[in-house]
């Protein structure tokens, strides 16, 4: 196993085009590129995470499961990155209602498929019906 600049052992995987990887930030992750690379690198913090989970009435997700350093084939985000690289080569022209819209499908995405968040929400205990709460809150803003 190789060894970094702190000493810290590290494992060599080399990554293919389309590939995605997830690092848990709370554990420090290393990365050695040592070849010329394009990636794209999302931040999706567990306060997202667990807004969805809340928002669709699921359980919260506790960890996402991963083996670091290693690639898995995701089509879905793959052309989610390359949806965006458009944006990003002219980004005066993108609205925020499509970068929010794209940022949230790979949050949802991300949440169902590697955090196994489930897909039907649990009927809510007392309150209004989702339809009457929805009602309620366009009357609001109107």
């Amino acid at each position: 196993m190789p060894i970094g600049r702190r000493g810290v052992r590290f494992s060599a995987y080399s990554l293919r085009a389309g590939q995605t990887t997830f690092h848990d930030l709370r554990r420090e992750p290393l990365a050695v590129i040592d070849k010329p690379t394009h990636s794209l690198i999302f931040f999706l913090p567990f306060t997202t995470l667990d807004a969805l989970a809340d928002q669709t009435n699921v359980p919260r997700i506790k960890e996402i499961p991963y083996t670091p350093g290693i690639g898995v084939y995701d089509e879905t985000i793959e052309l989610i990155g390359l949806s965006l690289l458009r944006a990003l080569r002219n980004p005066e022209r993108v609205s925020q209602l499509f970068t929010d819209h794209v940022t949230l499908a790979l949050a949802v995405h991300t949440a169902q498929v590697y955090g196994g968040m489930e897909t039907i929400s649990k009927p809510r205990k007392g309150g209004l019906a989702p339809w009457r709460e929805k009602r309620a809150k366009d009357m609001i803003a109107g």
